[in-house]
């Protein structure tokens, strides 16, 4: 679990809330906030 402080910190920085790795603005629709990978597990974690 990712602090908010961290969250907010990272995505000033435009990088994946979950784990940190940077990312371009253009991943997935949904989850606008995450890398693909964090992308995918969410997803997962729907269904």
């Amino acid at each position: 679990m990712v602090t908010r402080a961290t969250q907010l910190r990272r995505l000033r920085k435009n990088k994946c809330v979950e784990c940190g790795v940077k990312m371009p603005k253009d991943t997935y629709e949904y989850y606008p906030t995450l890398c693909r990978r964090c992308a995918k597990k969410e997803m997962r974690k729907k269904r």
